[in-house]
């Protein structure tokens, strides 16, 4: 932080490290809103199945149904 050639590298056009972290933070927090926008997309009616309580006992039972009715073929 003494080196003056160093700290104008770092700051690149910034007054101060308060003012560089500042712009960070903003282009950090840019970027992530974008990219949970794109990420948090499910296919409609999907979130209704996702919050029923008993989900995981309907697969067992789709699976071994499904698994039975391979067996008697």
């Amino acid at each position: 932080m003494d080196n003056s050639e160093y700290m104008e590298i770092l700051l690149d056009g910034k007054s101060n490290l308060e003012e560089l972290f500042a712009d960070l933070d903003q282009e950090f927090r840019l970027a992530n809103k974008k990219k949970s926008k794109n990420s948090d997309r499910i296919i409609p009616g999907f979130r209704s199945v996702l919050k029923l309580q008993n989900l995981p006992e309907r697969f067992i039972k789709l699976f071994e149904k499904r698994k039975l009715l391979t067996e008697s073929n």
